[in-house]
């Protein structure tokens, strides 16, 4: 089928490995880099670079201001004992039972974010924990959710799923996964032949519903 999950995920990978200084590619060293919950300033530098690849280093972003310290406190959560059963690996992937855990890590996440004062033309601000950039941390660190930006709206909005980052959206997707499980192996094992590395199921649906929309946006050219 023309937009089967195996077909679209497979056009991604063909884009990537035609570039390789691929952004996509910060994904991939970003989730690797975070299978230790060992906090260094690699963390930092790799959560920054996935961070900045996908956007959330724009001009009208608080993290712009700032530098690769100030997400020491966002790593430290994400790694923490509480929250880094989250981290989704081949034996222990996304499940419903998660969701609660994830809405308490991001309250947390946005909690602290809101903690982080910069200065623009004099004036002090504070990080604003949008929605997009909180699950675009999760999605890089613990691939626990996929990120709610416009792209990924507009393939959740083809599929008649909520398009709010909260806990119903959160469920349906999950359940999206859980109905086509076989077409998402099947990618998760074409993802880890081409690039080496284990893709969780929230990825590689991230990575379906965006090219869902690709043809017009052209956000992976």
């Amino acid at each position: 089928m023309e937009n089967s999950i195996e077909t679209i995920v497979n056009r991604h990978i063909n884009k990537v490995k035609a570039n390789p200084y691929h952004r996509a590619r910060s994904w991939d060293f970003c989730f690797k880099a975070f299978e230790s919950n060992a906090i260094s300033s690699e963390l930092r530098l790799q959560l920054v670079s996935y961070l900045a690849s996908y956007g959330m280093y724009r001009g009208s972003s608080g993290l712009l201001f700032t530098n690769d310290k100030s997400l020491e406190g966002v790593i430290e959560l994400i790694c923490s004992k509480e929250f880094y059963h989250l981290r989704c690996k081949s034996s222990s992937e996304i499940k419903s039972s998660a969701i609660n855990d994830i809405f308490k890590l991001k309250e947390k996440l946005a909690k602290h974010l809101k903690s982080i004062k910069y200065l623009k033309n004099g004036k002090q601000k504070a990080i604003s924990p949008t929605d997009t950039l909180l699950s675009k941390v999760l999605l890089g660190t613990l691939g626990c959710t996929p990120a709610y930006d416009r792209f990924l709206k507009k393939g959740l909005k083809k599929l008649a799923i909520k398009q709010t980052f909260n806990k119903g959206s959160l469920k349906e997707i999950i359940d999206f996964a859980t109905c086509n499980s076989k077409s998402i192996k099947n990618c998760q094992d074409l993802l880890q032949q081409t690039f080496g590395i284990y893709v969780p199921v929230m990825r590689v649906v991230d990575i379906y519903l965006v090219e869902l929309e690709d043809e017009n946006d052209k956000l992976y050219e």
